[in-house]
């Protein structure tokens, strides 16, 4: 989607440690990748501009820029997640003692890339009508590898992430961002569930925008990735008319 802020925005897309682009660590943590979105914005320039930067994070990537607002937010212009599930410590407990039951192994080798793509899913699994983008991260989520064999194609991820990351409770942070905070859903989504999004739009700042985004599962870029689009541009241009009027709202916080 950056094409679409290109004109007007520098835009950075980090690549997580452990996500495939970088490479994997022993353990993972918040505070990691908390250092890691302030060192891309850093190294690209983004805090040299004559505007803040603007955080957006989609799923488990809404969890460093939610922590990024709460401890950084004074330099920050903003920060969108983008159906980042917040769960209570039960209903976390409770995925993660699921979660401890899936077998962890490496990746498995296969031995052509149609062959991989043909295993990509999305989890959680669920319709997928913008197959072309689908196929598109599948692409770059593969890598070929020598094996004695001969050649192969196997994920970039680290399959081992999960079992070494030390999960915190991400409310803290969504309940006292330093900057404006907008939060959009995937009305379709399953991620979360009813009292999970009731729970949840009780921490943020009152006033702060929870939006849907209609026809949307989970994956909101890959399923409506044009309303995405709009919704990101209206809350943006909110965050600028309520920053030029001085209008003291929970949307211009954290601006001068």
């Amino acid at each position: 989607m950056a094409p679409f802020f290109a004109k007007h925005y520098r835009c950075a897309a980090p690549s997580w440690s452990g996500m495939g682009g970088s490479d994997r660590r022993e353990r993972y943590s918040f505070d990691l990748f908390l250092q890691e979105a302030m060192t891309v914005a850093e190294k690209t320039g983004l805090f040299a501009g004559p505007a803040k930067p603007v955080f957006i994070g989609h799923s488990f990537g809404g969890f460093p820029i939610l922590e990024a607002a709460a401890r950084h937010g004074e330099r920050l212009g903003g920060v969108i997640t983008v159906d980042t599930p917040i769960f209570s410590p039960e209903r976390s407990r409770e995925r993660r003692n699921k979660g401890a039951a899936w077998e962890m192994r490496p990746h498995k080798i296969y031995p052509t890339l149609e062959a991989a793509l043909q295993r990509f899913r999305l989890v959680p699994a669920q319709p997928c009508e913008n197959l072309f983008i689908a196929d598109f991260i599948a692409r770059t989520s593969l890598a070929q590898v020598q094996t004695p064999e001969g050649s192969g194609w196997t994920w970039r991820f680290d399959p081992f992430l999960w079992r070494d990351y030390e999960w915190e409770d991400p409310a803290p942070a969504l309940s006292a961002p330093k900057c404006p905070l907008s939060i959009l859903l995937g009305a379709r989504s399953t991620l979360m569930q009813a009292g999970d999004i009731e729970r949840m739009r009780r921490i943020p700042p009152p006033g702060t925008p929870i939006v849907e985004i209609p026809e949307a599962y989970h994956h909101v870029p890959i399923d409506q990735p044009l309303a995405l689009v709009a919704a990101i541009r209206a809350v943006l241009a909110g965050w600028a008319s309520a920053s030029a009027s001085g209008v003291n709202t929970p949307m211009n916080r954290g601006f001068a």
